[in-house]
């Protein structure tokens, strides 16, 4: 049989073309499941801020995903950039800051608001990862105000006389 000249080359061209096309619709699959991903997991981290007062386990948001749980925790963190559980704890502490500040309810209720049984649990939570105790946000704004003068002030005139 008679080849047509040049027919090596057309073939490795069909099939170079043929890995191109493979490649771009793998690519594409795989782009569509991350974008599957990244929307399971905003719903996932919607839900949490709407229900933060719930004590789920992170099976829950894995089922609700539609993902295993190494699975789950491996794209949360990927995409949201922490652990789910310390995305949890953070929205707590972040709605009970929020509650702190802007409501005359005590440290307890609001630690019970927020999804904690123990208080003083709470309260070294709020110390260790917000920098600050509870009872010092409940303080009257004009208290804070003075904190704030004194404390920064301090701070300036300590940067001033180092600078010199």
């Amino acid at each position: 049989m008679l080849k047509e000249p040049y027919y090596e080359r057309l073939c490795s061209g069909i099939f170079l073309d043929f890995i191109s096309l493979a490649a771009k619709k793998t690519m594409y699959y795989q782009s569509s499941a991350n974008i599957k991903s990244e929307h399971s997991i905003t719903k996932v981290c919607q839900y949490i801020h709407l229900h933060y007062k719930e004590n789920n386990p992170i099976e829950f948001y894995a089922e609700m995903s539609n993902l295993s749980v190494s699975r789950f925790s491996h794209v949360f963190k990927e995409i949201m950039g922490v652990s789910p559980k310390q995305y949890i704890l953070n929205a707590k502490l972040e709605k009970a800051r929020h509650l702190l500040e802007t409501t005359a309810a005590s440290v307890g209720e609001i630690s019970l608001e927020v999804g904690f049984d123990d208080a003083n649990y709470f309260s070294r939570l709020m110390k260790k990862y917000k920098g600050i105790s509870p009872k010092y946000l409940k303080k009257p704004k004009a208290e804070w105000k003075f904190i704030q003068l004194f404390c920064f002030r301090g701070l300036a005139d300590s940067n001033i006389n180092t600078k010199n």
